[in-house]
């Protein structure tokens, strides 16, 4: 046999296994690509919800701190009107971390970590996007119970997104998923 015809078959053998291994690492970057902007667009959408609950926190420490400064207890259990940024979760209430929680504070704090997650490139009306969920605050929480020290916000996403092997695995879309979740302590 002639090495010429041998080096054509060789050639077309391997054509298509290269090509193979070129869409796969291509997919495999675009999806760690679109993972990774979905994370990024998610993280600061939690994180931003949280800063709002944050703040009100501290709002909330503040009016706190105000009412003991003006009328002065002997028996108060915080020496100074003005603790450490640190001491902030100390001055807070049962009944304040009720607020944290309350039905117009989780449609406030919602509102506002999609409006980050939009800025970031997770809109939820764009046709790719199939969902995106916030819980806000996390399942089972109970302001009253002193077991719970953190108030979690979490954030997740479903995109669909074309890629080069779709079509071998018997679909036109593949469904990528992210997750968030931002943290403060509240005790």
């Amino acid at each position: 046999m002639d090495r010429r015809g041998q080096i054509v078959v060789v050639i077309a053998i391997l054509i298509p296994v290269v090509l193979l291994f070129l869409a796969v690492a291509v997919d495999g970057g675009r999806l760690y690509t679109e993972r990774a902007q979905m994370e990024r667009g998610l993280q600061s959408g939690a994180d931003a919800g949280m800063s709002l609950v944050a703040e009100h926190m501290v709002t909330l420490a503040v009016a706190r701190q105000t009412a003991i400064a003006q009328t002065p207890v002997l028996d108060s259990p915080f020496s100074t009107p003005t603790p450490s940024p640190a001491d902030v979760v100390a001055w807070l209430t049962d009944d304040d971390r009720a607020t944290l929680v309350s039905a117009s504070m989780c449609a406030s704090v919602q509102s506002e970590a999609l409006a980050f997650a939009r800025r970031n490139g997770i809109d939820d009306a764009a046709a790719e996007i199939l969902e995106i969920e916030v819980i806000y605050p996390q399942s089972g929480y109970d302001p009253y119970n002193t077991h719970i020290t953190i108030l979690r916000l979490s954030m997740s996403a479903r995109r669909s997104t074309r890629f080069l092997l779709a079509g071998l695995l018997g679909r036109e879309f593949v469904e990528v998923s992210s997750e968030a979740v931002s943290e403060l302590r509240q005790r």
